[in-house]
């Protein structure tokens, strides 16, 4: 006779270190569940990150439409007037930035 326990086949598949069909498809089923959770919210994620993108892309459309449209002739035309009112031709613009030099 052999040296195995006499039991049930949930304890001759412990003696031998396999893991009963109970006990593997608990296991199975929490990790498909911690994995549909870790996917879910990857997934929102993603979408979070989409959709920022996209608010930011318009957002840089709108600055950049308004630049061309109002502050460019607005400055233009600033400038203009300060020509015509007799100002030299090397009226100082609008920018306050000190020029670099080398």
């Amino acid at each position: 006779m052999s040296n195995l326990p006499h039991g049930n086949s949930t304890t001759q598949a412990l003696f031998f270190g396999a893991v009963p069909c109970d006990n593997l498809l608990s296991f199975t089923m929490k990790r498909q569940s911690k994995n549909l959770l870790l996917d879910r919210m990857h997934r929102g994620v993603v979408y979070t990150c989409m959709g920022l993108t996209l608010y930011g892309t318009y957002m840089l459309g709108v600055r950049v439409f308004r630049y061309f449209t109002v502050i460019k002739p607005a400055r233009q035309a600033e400038e203009l007037r300060m020509l015509e009112a007799g100002a030299p031709s090397h009226a100082p613009s609008l920018d306050k930035a000190p020029t670099l030099t080398s």
